[in-house]
């Protein structure tokens, strides 16, 4: 009666490019919300330009597709083809498709690491908090600001000692192939 579908227990969904898993799942159908309370796992398809899917592990997760954001806490661990990021929470906005991210935001402990980085580009951000903005709907990164003890490396050439900054505070953006960082502040 009141729109809402609980699911105590083990769960498994499945809706459009994504599907998941965790514990205790509802459904909100007036707010188009979905909740996991614990053990979230959510897996996001590559879309026709983009093959790699993002797989995303927390310890919980709320997925509102009306209100265009997702929202996981505890542990948060997401991998994109070699790109690692790990936070104690993350909060993300929609794109008006609700296909993509236009801006993210890693709190405590945040770290995004690509070990297999080519020359020029980002290897290793981290931080107290990450704020990324993304390429219209698109998953290439735009800019980041990292706040609190900061830490940026960049791959070097063969042979060169990769290029490490360390700062309190620090605003990067990025060439419209969303890896090769053009400005720093």
């Amino acid at each position: 009666t009141e729109g809402i579908v609980r699911a105590p227990g083990p769960v498994t969904f499945r809706r459009g490019r994504m599907s998941g898993s965790g514990v205790d799942f509802s459904y909100d159908e007036n707010r188009d919300l979905i909740g996991l309370s614990d053990q979230a796992k959510v897996r996001i398809a590559g879309d026709d330009r983009n093959a790699e899917a993002t797989d995303i592990t927390a310890g919980s997760a709320v997925l509102a597709r009306q209100d265009k954001f997702v929202s996981f806490e505890r542990s948060v661990h997401i991998v994109h083809g070699s790109q690692v990021i790990d936070a104690n929470a993350a909060l993300g906005d929609l794109t008006e498709s609700q296909e993509y991210l236009s801006r993210l935001e890693l709190d405590g402990d945040a770290r995004i690491e690509t070990p297999n980085a080519r020359p020029g580009e980002l290897k290793l951000m981290a931080g107290d908090v990450i704020n990324l903005t993304y390429f219209e709907n698109s998953d290439l990164l735009q800019s980041a600001i990292v706040t609190g003890k900061g830490s940026l490396r960049i791959a070097g050439e063969p042979g060169v000692p990769e290029r490490v900054l360390h700062a309190q505070n620090v605003e990067i953006g990025m060439a419209p192939d969303g890896t090769t960082v053009t400005s720093m502040i």
